[in-house]
């Protein structure tokens, strides 16, 4: 197996996962199913999204042979965790995929049913919140839903020019998204500059209106009430000035005069390590976290997590504090990374 390794030098991040305004499950959702296939699938280069039960690493090694001899030029396989991360991480992503032509977007995942489910849909439609057009196909075996695809594919008679293709699944372990400096400290000139902390955004009612699964975008607005009440009252215990903010867009940020933002990850703890530029041994299974009263907390390096840090905005440099610190929901990443600045600062 080939590693890929991305390292990502973006020069202007947008946002955070706090503030994301399409939650990554609406893009499945909003997929309107059909069987016809793009028309250059088989001329074209395709990413693969994978969102199944089992090793994500041993499941493309299963799809991958099958997929070339179909001739879909699959040239990157992500996890789907690493794509809801965080805006300063995905937003990396998707500018290596337009930077390398990538056309069409193949998920395959776990329906309700337990089978799996395959779609292939162009890269646009992905990005774009609403109902899109997918070709969409479903099997309780993989091997069973590949060879009809295949089957279907040569039915449909496509100009086919995809023929130098790896022979071997390479994956993206790595989306760095620091731009800047990277400090494993607290920042402490945010004692003396107001700190802009962006709210978790509900999705427009225009979203709402194309969806086809409007009951779950219903509730996922409900619970962003929820998580703002929630933030708003973690946020008291910050020792020093800071505002609510409905917007993650750096430059905006800047303008209406903010310094520091506060950001965060969301995803593998390994995967978010590798981001940050964090040290991680390979050979660890898990990560000690610094929790709050001074506790520690083991937590399996594949286990999701959440792990803030302060970005200041006109560098592009990053704080992550000086201790891992972070846990398994964001309510108490976000108390770990403020007791832990606390102590930090002496306060």
């Amino acid at each position: 197996m080939r590693r890929y390794l991305l390292i990502f030098c973006l020069l202007t991040i947008t946002g955070i996962a706090l503030a994301q305004e399409v939650p990554p499950f609406i893009y499945y959702n909003n997929l309107s199913k059909q069987t016809e296939f793009p028309k250059n699938l088989q001329s074209a280069r395709s990413v693969v999204v994978l969102n199944v039960a089992e090793d994500r690493t041993e499941f493309a090694r299963q799809i991958h042979e099958k997929l070339r001899i179909m001739s879909l030029d699959a040239i990157l396989y992500i996890d789907y965790t690493d794509l809801s991360a965080g805006i300063d991480a995905t937003g990396p992503i998707f500018d290596y995929l337009n930077k390398r032509e990538v056309k069409y977007v193949i998920t395959f995942s776990n329906n309700s049913d337990g089978q799996y489910e395959m779609n292939i849909t162009g890269m646009g439609n992905f990005l774009k919140a609403g109902q899109q057009k997918s070709a969409s196909f479903t099997s309780i075996n993989i091997d069973d839903l590949l060879k009809y695809v295949a089957n279907e594919l040569i039915k449909a008679e496509l100009t086919k020019t995809n023929f130098l293709i790896v022979e071997t699944p390479e994956f993206l372990t790595d989306a760095k998204v620091i731009n800047g400096r990277k400090f494993e400290v607290h920042a402490r000139d945010i004692a003396t500059l107001k700190l802009a902390v962006p709210k978790f955004q509900k999705v427009s009612q225009e979203v709402i209106d194309t969806s086809t699964d409007k009951d779950a975008i219903i509730k996922h607005n409900q619970q962003v009430d929820r998580w703002n009440a929630e933030l708003a009252n973690i946020m008291k215990g910050f020792p020093y000035e800071y505002e609510l903010v409905d917007t993650s867009d750096d430059k905006e940020l800047y303008r209406l005069g903010f310094q520091y933002a506060l950001f965060n990850l969301n995803t593998k703890g390994i995967t978010i390590k590798r981001m940050l530029d964090m040290p991680a041994d390979e050979s660890e299974t898990d990560f000690i976290s610094h929790v709050k009263n001074k506790s520690l907390k083991r937590i399996g390096v594949e286990e999701v997590v959440t792990k803030y840090y302060i970005k200041q905005l006109y560098t592009n440099d990053i704080y992550t504090g000086d201790h891992w610190d972070a846990d398994t929901t964001w309510q108490e990443s976000l108390e770990n990374y403020f007791f832990n600045y606390k102590v930090f600062v002496k306060i």
